[in-house]
């Protein structure tokens, strides 16, 4: 976003306002630094939904700091440190975190975060909080906590685990960045309890998927629901499209008709996740199977959209037909990896595959080529 700043009486006071994209918003924190002779006097900020308010509260702000800036005490009194945090407990900093920043990450962000609310760890005031604390707290989340007839909270993996920290950290750097709270001593401890929580492998990567689908659970899956007269999604074009497509079951309900061109056999993923943390429309290549079950799909009026359908209720869909039909460690996101192997097997090549599947890098595309070493043909 746009840089506002002044610069007045040899002391450098300016604001600035910094956009942070959101999945479905966007929010716009205004920050005041106050310089003089290169350190820094005073520091603030205020997080907006609307990028005119940020503006405007920058604005004022930097004007009333510049007038009082000719009156010592008036200055001291404007920009008098916030209250101790001493009251506040881990929870409350949390809750505040997810009201101003509910706009700006994913569903399952907002997930993680009321967990977090509902812990142990939450109710602690947020100075006394120490890493073993929190390492408690991770060790408690993976062994999780049992009731009289199943568990209160189920146990989670190491990486699940480990999310906790990483929404700890990103709620301690707002606290400290845009609440003005002093939460040194806490983010401190977050550091050494990461480090034991590692030694004690109590958080850790997520496990590399390598599952695709056969042919034969492909034919099951796709004779369920043709049987099925319940469903008003067609489960066996997408389930065909996303095999032949490589494209997730989210992006599969975002596709447009209007974005398709038929001669070079091509589509746009719409606001795709860019590595920048924004969102762009990013083109891909169909193959001949994946265009032949696009053409067939019928037009509905008002309708941009190829496969107008919820992309959770594809999934909800895909995993209860793999219960029924007794169908192991299927998801519908094996599907992408079963794509993808198939585009090796049929001989595209590493610098080919991209522009089916839009991996960027083949650190992150090796994980969906499941050859295994007596399929690759000796030349």
């Amino acid at each position: 976003m746009g840089y506002q700043g002044t610069k007045t009486w040899g002391t450098e006071l300016s604001y600035f306002i910094e956009c942070r994209r959101g999945k479905r918003k966007s929010a716009y924190r205004a920050q005041i630094i106050v310089k003089q002779d290169g350190q820094i006097l005073h520091r603030e900020s205020r997080t907006f939904p609307v990028y005119k308010e940020a503006v405007s509260w920058g604005t004022r702000r930097d004007k009333e700091l510049r007038k009082a800036k000719v009156d010592t005490e008036v200055f001291e009194e404007l920009t008098v440190p916030p209250p101790p945090v001493l009251a506040l407990s881990l929870g409350e900093i949390v809750k505040r975190y997810r009201l101003e920043y509910g706009d700006t990450y994913a569903r399952t962000v907002g997930m993680d975060l009321r967990q977090l609310e509902r812990t142990d760890l939450a109710k602690l005031p947020i100075n006394k909080i120490t890493s073993g604390d929190i390492v408690a707290h991770v060790k408690q989340r993976v062994d999780g906590i049992p009731s009289g007839s199943g568990w209160k909270v189920a146990p989670v993996t190491p990486a699940t685990a480990g999310n906790d920290l990483t929404r700890l950290q990103t709620v301690l750097d707002a606290a400290w960045a845009s609440f003005n709270l002093d939460v040194t001593a806490v983010r401190t401890e977050l550091e050494k309890a990461r480090i034991e929580a590692r030694k004690r492998r109590l958080v850790g990567k997520a496990k590399e998927r390598t599952r695709v689908a056969t042919e034969v659970e492909l034919g099951r899956l796709c004779g369920f629901f043709n049987q099925s007269a319940r469903s008003t999604i067609p489960m066996s074009d997408v389930i065909w499209f996303a095999v032949h497509s490589c494209r997730r079951q989210e992006e599969i309900t975002q596709l447009r008709w209007q974005d398709n061109d038929a001669e070079k056999l091509t589509g746009i993923v719409p606001r795709l996740k860019d590595p920048g943390g924004g969102r762009i429309n990013v083109p891909f290549r169909y193959t001949r199977e994946a265009w032949e079950i696009v053409e067939r799909q019928p037009r509905f009026e008002g309708e941009t959209r190829i496969f107008p359908y919820n992309h959770r209720s594809i999934s909800a869909a895909f995993t209860r037909a793999c219960k029924v039909l007794g169908i192991e460690d299927l998801r519908i996101h094996d599907l992408r990896h079963t794509a993808v192997t198939r585009l090796f097997q049929a001989g595209y090549q590493v610098h080919e595959v991209p522009a089916f599947s839009l991996h960027r890098s083949w650190a992150t595309l090796k994980r969906y080529t499941n050859i295994r070493p007596e399929q690759v043909e000796l030349r």
